[in-house]
């Protein structure tokens, strides 16, 4: 087994039992430095892998090749439904599919039959709890260096706003402040995996009139619970619902 560009520290904790039984029962590799992120055919082969689970991007020329090469080997290949450009639309039924797919793969379909099961379920709570309720609207954005790109219906964070019964913003895909002064949204979810994430806007004076920054509705949001999130995909849902609905998620 070898998994690639996975830190450790990042383990869900519910699964770092899991993970150190993987390391210490298998032949077990974790390659996290950077100039490794993408893993190169050479090493792919050296490893003589059975199958390889990754993203649209990972098999390019650059990298391990397309996957005919692999399947001509007799080497499995499974590319996930929200990677890079593979599907028009990112979504939650897209999650579902991948998480489904992989339960039969490794032949733990009822595992992955109670892990989607527990999306949906989060999901028809909420919606439940909340109906009738009025919509707040949600800007969900990232910052790229001196850009900001909006998470809009066509990713899986949109998507997962609008299961969740939050009213998503329509705006472009690239966005400037005025665009988000403008846009004025009641919650504004920020990706990023700390606190800074949402400091950028929280701690900006161009932002203050916001009424997201002053009702306190601006959230930092992980981007791997709404990028190809798998079993992280509940965390992106509670996140999302803890911004729309604090009160129904309190502890």
């Amino acid at each position: 087994i070898m998994a690639v560009g996975v830190n450790e520290e990042g383990i869900l904790p519910e699964l770092k039992e899991e993970y150190a039984r993987i390391k210490e029962n298998f032949e077990f590799y974790n390659d996290f430095t950077d100039s490794n992120a993408a893993l190169s055919k050479e090493t792919a082969i050296m490893m003589e892998p059975d199958f390889i689970l990754a993203w649209k991007s990972s098999f390019n020329d650059k990298t391990l090749q397309d996957t005919t090469y692999w399947n001509e080997k007799g080497v499995g290949t499974y590319i996930a439904l929200n990677s890079n450009d593979v599907s028009e639309y990112r979504t939650l039924e897209n999650e579902y599919t991948d998480i489904l797919n992989i339960g039969k793969i490794f032949n733990v379909e009822d595992r992955a039959n109670e892990i989607v099961d527990e999306l949906k379920a989060e999901v028809e709570r909420v919606t439940s709890a909340t109906a009738g309720q009025e919509k707040k609207t949600v800007l969900v954005i990232e910052f790229l260096g001196d850009s900001i790109v909006n998470y809009g219906e066509t990713m899986l964070a949109g998507d997962m706003v609008k299961a969740m019964g939050g009213d998503l913003l329509d705006a472009p895909s690239d966005l400037g402040k005025e665009d988000i002064i403008n846009l004025n949204p009641d919650v504004l979810l920020v990706i990023g995996d700390t606190e800074e994430a949402a400091a950028k806007i929280t701690e900006d004076p161009g932002f203050a009139s916001l009424q997201a920054v002053q009702n306190s509705n601006v959230y930092n949001l992980p981007l791997s619970y709404v990028y190809t999130s798998g079993v992280r995909t509940i965390y992106g849902l509670n996140t999302i619902g803890a911004a729309l609905y604090p009160d129904l998620y309190a502890d």
